[in-house]
This record gives structure tokens, sequence and C-alpha cells, in this order.
């Protein structure tokens, strides 16, 4: 196996791990007792792509694996009306959290939810930002060092980027 093949690899892996964002939450019923079993879809309707999950028996769900983007988020479970979260955005690395508390109804209702709150990231303490092209091109680069970028995001300390120098 060629020696170039093991660089090319971790880079690869390091690429598509830093590119993911996550949902996870509880659903409960309007008495706060929890929801086992309810089905949990989050739909990008920009690129079509599904993911789905079922609750545990603590009323617990978790879609780790999104890409970063706007999610329509569906709860459904037989005997309660359906809840929709539309225009949920995902930015990279975030991981939000979404509770849900169902209403007894027929099979029949939706509720749709249009409007949101702020997601607050409330599982880990990382940072994820996207740096779009109109910055890397637009922006003054000193010497092209590529590394500059990482300055804007927030928290970065210029010496961490000094060290890639």
């Amino acid at each position: 196996m060629p020696r170039c093949f093991f660089p090319v690899f971790f880079l690869a892996l390091t690429t598509l791990c830093a590119q993911n964002a996550a949902v996870s939450g509880r659903v409960t019923d309007s008495s706060g007792a929890v929801v086992p079993a309810a089905k949990v879809t989050a739909r990008n309707p920009l690129s079509g792509a599904s993911f789905s999950t079922e609750s545990s028996a603590e009323g617990y769900y978790s879609l780790p694996s999104l890409t970063p983007g706007r999610y329509d988020i569906e709860i459904a479970k037989a005997g309660f009306v359906t809840q929709k979260q539309n225009g949920l955005e995902l930015a990279v690395q975030q991981a939000a959290r979404l509770d849900v508390a169902l209403k007894i109804g027929v099979v029949a209702e939706t509720m749709e939810v249009n409007a949101q709150a702020l997601v607050l990231e409330s599982e880990n303490s990382t940072l994820g930002q996207v740096i779009g092209n109109k910055q890397v091109t637009e922006l003054p680069l000193l010497g092209r060092n590529t590394y500059a970028l990482a300055m804007l995001v927030p928290g970065v300390r210029p010496g961490l980027v000094n060290r890639f120098v």
C-alpha cells in the first residue's frame, strides 16, 4: 500500500466527521409522561434527504449524523396529534435539543409550528462555523495564508492559528 494513502484517508475522515450536526430530545405528552416508540423524522426540503428514528422507552430520541442545513422535523404517534417543526436550521457541529409535548387527539390532526425560537447549544460546548466562499475570495489574506480565516470564528486565539503556519 502506498505511503500517501494514510494521510489522504485521515484527511477524508476528518472532513467527513467535521461536517455533521445532530438533533436530540424527549417526547412527552401534555401531562409530562413519556411517549415511547414515537416516530421522529427529519427531512431536508432542499435535498430531499430524510432521517428517522423512534423514541426510546424513556421518551428520548437522537438523530446524530445530519448534514448541516434546514430541516422539517415531524413527531408522530398513534393516538396523538402529529407535530411538525418547520425550518429548523442546523449549523456545523451543532447538537440541537428539541423537546416535544404531544397532545392527545385523533390521527387525522396535525399541529404545524412554523415560527421557531432560537435553538441553543445545550448538549456540548463546541463551536463550529462555516467560512463562506464570499469571505474566502474577497477577504485579503496576508501571504494567502488560509489558516488566517480561522480568526473569523469566535473563540479562536491567534496563538493557536500561528502554530499551523
